[in-house]
């Protein structure tokens, strides 16, 4: 009995390409050639949790009781550094509807201090003599905000299980930090004329949802569904705040993809580059004949964020060559009866996830594939026996570092 894993059980955009409508002119057509390729990002990823507080008065913040032990505030050093010289801020927590009240303090690098001084009044900061700099008003507000965001909405707290403050490996694929994002562009023979990137209809979607759970290493501009970071609150909240360079409360797709461009260089710069890199890759492995005469869209494969439930779809074909299609799990489970039950040593659904992962994505990762993997033809992925998809199964946690 063959399995067949159907595209739409990954949600994939599949690679598409048409003609845009738009008549252009001969001269047009060169005016297009000699200019620098456009770019359009668009969507927002996170925004930070409206909270609000009365602001305090300078006599206040003065006299305000502080116990520097109840913070709980680690001391972080290296063999470069061994003093941690970052600076204590301190607000009230939002996020505690039991104390909203309480103060509770992190630490920040100083350049990432100065930024938020240079964004709020001064009188929104309030040097304490035992070193806390205590926040007030609307800077107060803003990290307080994004404080809620981290613990709440992206899930920071509930996915720390065992409470140590830590999110480890086990526990990061319960993190909120998920996001669709598609991209597509237009171009002219094998210039590149607009580069266009947003982010889909969903956002703040579990880390194990997405394909960057899956292959982190394949994360790249064009098509990420997670940025970047922090296995604790602290450092996701520097982290935050080092990506949302306009203080607005808001991080774009634009501002988040610093997180995978190198350092001077633009974004828009460098998702031009990947957009003419994928595009030449393209032309070459499907042999495109380019048409320099029209301007065509083609939309670059991504996978959209699942929504891990048994309403995804298969195709099964029999072991007497009975097809049948748009299966859901349950259904399928039962198609495959005695014969699944004999042979297989783990669950259906892992193990088709598995398998169709590595399929879907071949053509794209085959030349990034460790050595010791290309023995796994094509063909076999594309309809195996259970049998043989047990045997990859067994083969490949190892060698393709996929977790599911």
């Amino acid at each position: 009995m063959n399995v067949d894993v159907s595209p739409e059980f990954f949600q994939n955009h599949a690679q598409s390409e048409h003609t845009t409508p738009q008549a252009r002119s001969n001269s047009n057509l060169e005016k297009i050639r000699k200019k620098e390729a456009e770019t359009i990002i668009k969507g927002d990823i996170f925004t930070y949790s409206g909270v609000s507080f009365k602001p305090m008065t300078q006599e206040e913040l003065a006299n305000e009781k502080i116990d520097m032990k109840s913070l709980n505030l680690k001391t972080i050093t290296t063999s470069k550094n061994t003093t941690d010289d970052r600076l204590i801020i301190a607000f009230r927590d939002s996020s505690d509807h039991n104390h909203p009240q309480k103060v509770i303090a992190y630490k920040l690098n100083k350049k990432v201090v100065d930024e938020l001084k240079k964004a709020f009044p001064s009188d929104n900061f309030f040097q304490r003599e035992d070193g806390i700099l205590r926040l007030n008003n609307q800077a107060e507000v803003y990290i307080a905000g994004w404080v809620q965001d981290i613990k709440v909405n992206r899930g920071y707290e509930k996915a720390d299980k065992n409470g140590n403050g830590l999110i480890d490996k086990k526990e990061q694929g319960d993190l909120n930090i998920g996001f669709d994002h598609h991209t597509d562009y237009d171009y002219l023979g094998e210039k590149i004329v607009t580069a266009h990137t947003a982010v889909g209809a969903k956002t703040y979607e579990k880390y194990s949802h997405t394909g960057d759970s899956l292959e982190p290493k394949y994360r790249n501009v064009m098509s990420n569904q997670s940025l970047n970071f922090g296995n604790t609150i602290e450092k996701e909240l520097s982290h935050t705040l080092e990506l949302d360079k306009d203080k607005d409360g808001t991080i774009t797709l634009k501002e988040g993809l610093v997180d995978l461009t190198p350092k001077n260089t633009s974004v828009e710069e460098f998702l031009v580059k990947k957009v003419k890199w994928d595009h030449d890759e393209w032309v070459k492995d499907k042999n495109i004949v380019l048409d320099n005469q029209k301007i065509k869209t083609r939309e670059i494969f991504t996978q959209k964020v699942s929504t891990q439930d048994l309403t995804r779809r298969f195709s099964v074909t029999g072991t007497n060559g009975e097809y049948i299609d748009n299966m859901n799990m349950e259904e399928m489970k039962a198609f495959l009866g005695e014969d699944y039950a004999k042979n297989s040593t783990v669950d259906l659904e892992t193990l088709i996830k598995r398998v169709g992962i590595f399929h879907v994505n071949f053509n794209e990762r085959q030349k990034k594939i460790p050595h010791e993997t290309r023995e796994i033809k094509p063909t076999m992925l594309t309809s195996m026996t259970v049998t043989d998809a047990i045997k990859f199964d067994k083969l490949q946690p190892k060698n393709l570092d996929i977790m599911v």
